[in-house]
């Protein structure tokens, strides 16, 4: 449910591309989930019908991903190797 609210609350199209938003949030509230990837799956079953390119789900390690490349905390020497 907590997903549904953060979209529900910050998603910009209110109609919500035609979704029923509160039919997908009863059913994830009715799911019984027993592990982190089952929860993760459902939130990308709820956010599917947005037919949103932009709006995507990631877990907390791409989260973490993501950001370390963007606050520049990714380290390496630039090394690219081509085949002889």
């Amino acid at each position: 449910a907590e997903a549904w609210r953060v979209v529900d609350r910050g998603y910009a199209d209110r109609t919500f591309n035609g979704a029923d938003w509160f039919a997908l949030r009863q059913q994830g509230v009715k799911a019984k989930l027993s592990s982190d990837a089952e929860a993760y799956d459902a939130i990308r079953a709820m956010l599917t019908p947005l037919g949103d390119k932009y709006t995507r789900f990631l877990t907390p390690a791409q989260f973490e991903s993501v950001e370390s490349v963007a606050r520049g905390g990714v380290v390496g020497v630039g090394i690219e190797l081509a085949p002889l």
